[in-house]
């Protein structure tokens, strides 16, 4: 645990210097080594851990970067066969992006580490430059504290659904053409996440959707509630009141939408088969352990909207990512799905913090700060999850 907590310590201290060192005439060029620097350290960490530290390296990581080495070049390392989950699959049948990362990285960087070190490159640069330029152009939020949170909360699962994490990362760097109305270059970058996950091309519509609904009015949905919940007259709460309905409704019907999803084929009705199979068992767990977040958005619902035009938006992926953390009652994995909706907390702790006044802004902090340490100390330290602990160096 120990690496982790330093890394994190350190870059997160970095990034906070660069926050409030802006006023010499050498800040722009320090502040742009500091960052660097402050990158730099979580990427080593990824790419310098030994193959089983995150439980897909060993799955197929390490089996793909071995055969990217042995292979004479990329379309022999396309034309082989990888061991992977008891069973042998053509490399061709992973996601071409990823082949690409793989086999390139494994060649010029000389072993699976090279992998992982390209991997997390990838992964925190789109997040940091997602952060960084939604907290400069629309919010002035703390991306020194919204990387905080990405270290705590998902960095360890991005050492295990790497793929994955390719992907949303990219869609998170995209959410900024969503906010500039560009859906030609949005829909480009969903293209691009689904090069590494096929995951990315249902989620990036999903979230386009959402985004168009709760905050342009694109979908127009007439529906009379009868009951008008009192000072209560935002649109937008009931729109996001219409769409945990719809995500309820959804999800009792899972088993339909799976089914007719697993028509599309390919890699992605075996993505289906998979993880989208059965019936829902509702478990009140998943909301158990985020009341204290549910409160903290409650309470700050007014406050929010008075001081920010993101809310909307990230009050909808609280509520999906409520909702899809259900799927785990069908497959333990399920329940990556809502990775893509909670990664927008990133966004959102920050947030919750500059709108505060003055005198409450440390005090919220000190809980979020809690709340996201004990999180991290529960899941990845207590319950095992991911397999990152304990951390040992490729040459341990």
């Amino acid at each position: 645990m120990i690496p982790y907590l330093l890394v994190f310590a350190v870059s997160t201290l970095l990034l906070a210097i660069t926050e409030f060192n802006r006023k010499s005439k050498y800040s722009k060029y320090t502040n742009r080594l500091l960052v660097i620097i402050a990158l730099l350290l979580p990427i080593l960490l990824a790419g310098m851990r030994k193959i089983g530290v995150g439980t897909d390296t060993r799955i197929y990581t390490n089996n793909l970067a071995q055969v990217a080495l042995q292979a004479e070049n990329f379309f022999d390392y396309l034309s082989k066969k990888v061991f992977i989950v008891y069973q042998y699959e053509p490399v061709i049948d992973r996601e071409i992006g990823y082949n690409i990362l793989v086999y390139f990285a494994a060649k010029f960087l000389g072993s699976e580490q090279g992998v992982l070190l390209a991997t997390h490159a990838i992964i925190v640069i789109f997040v940091y430059k997602g952060l960084k330029y939604i907290s400069s152009m629309y919010s002035k939020f703390s991306v020194s504290f919204g990387m905080l949170t990405f270290y705590l909360l998902y960095f360890g699962t991005s050492l295990n659904a790497m793929r994955q994490w390719l992907a949303m990362a990219i869609l998170f760097y995209a959410f900024r053409f969503l906010l500039e109305k560009k859906n030609t270059k949005f829909f480009i970058s969903v293209i691009g996440a689904t090069l590494f996950h096929t995951s990315a091309i249902i989620m990036g519509v999903v979230l386009w959707i959402i985004y168009k609904y709760i905050n342009e009015n694109t979908f127009k949905v007439k529906i009379k509630f009868k009951i008008r919940f009192k000072n209560i007259k935002d649109n937008a709460f009931y729109k996001l009141l219409f769409l945990g309905i719809v995500g309820i409704i959804s999800l009792s019907a899972i088993h339909i939408i799976g089914a007719v999803l697993s028509h599309l084929g390919g890699s992605f009705a075996r993505y289906v088969d998979v993880y989208l199979t059965g019936q829902i068992d509702f478990s009140l767990n998943q909301i158990i352990r985020r009341l204290p977040i549910l409160v903290i958005l409650v309470l700050n619902w007014k406050r929010m909207r008075r001081k920010t035009n993101l809310t909307p938006f990230l009050y909808a992926m609280v509520i999906m990512e409520l909702l899809t953390t259900q799927l785990i009652s069908l497959f333990a994995q399920s329940g990556r799905i809502g990775y893509y909706f909670s990664m927008f907390n990133i966004i959102l702790y920050p947030e919750l913090i500059r709108v505060q006044a003055k005198k409450n802004k440390l005090f919220l902090s000190i809980i979020l700060f809690a709340y996201i340490f004990g999180v991290f100390y529960y899941e990845y330290v207590y319950m095992g999850w991911n397999e990152i602990i304990p951390y040992f160096f490729y040459f341990q």
